[in-house]
């Protein structure tokens, strides 16, 4: 009995650890040219993406996400260097920008990535499972740096 009793709480411990809430789904594509990867996190709060290219604030020229639900709801996250090195970022829901105070765009030179940080709460009508469409970043440079479009990505 006692064999039985130290089994089973040894695989129960072992089922939990394998099953640890990583607090979201994740999915990583390759890119191209200076654009290296993405890597989507689609966590319950917040949707974020990790775009692995060159940057600071008008280091590049542009940088892009858009993404879409299975339903058609589509989304885009920009961040450009207008004329005057006034950098913006925007968070676009079909051609209407949206108002999300809590919605970020940063570069992290240790890194060496954007990260687009978007609250769930601001993604009005956005099912759970979302796919990145298209994705770049202009670096001033003729080169095409972009990444594939992914795979539908679950909500974590």
């Amino acid at each position: 009995m006692r064999k039985l009793t130290v089994g089973t709480c040894l695989a129960l411990t072992l089922a939990v650890i394998g099953v640890a809430p990583a607090g979201a789904a994740t999915t990583t594509v390759e890119g191209t040219g200076s654009y290296e990867k993405l890597v989507v996190k689609n966590a319950a709060k917040k949707l974020v993406f990790n775009i692995h290219a060159p940057g600071g604030r008008c280091g590049i020229k542009y940088v892009a996400v858009a993404f879409r639900d299975r339903d058609g709801t589509k989304y885009e996250i920009d961040g450009g260097c207008y004329p005057g090195a006034v950098w913006a970022a925007s968070l676009v829901r079909g051609q209407k920008l949206v108002k999300c105070p809590k919605f970020k765009l940063t570069y992290s030179a240790p890194k060496g990535a954007w990260t687009g940080t978007i609250p769930r709460t601001c993604l009005k009508g956005l099912d759970p499972a979302v796919k990145v469409t298209d994705s770049y970043v202009d670096d001033y440079s003729p080169n095409i740096n972009e990444v594939p479009a992914t795979k539908y990505v679950k909500q974590g």
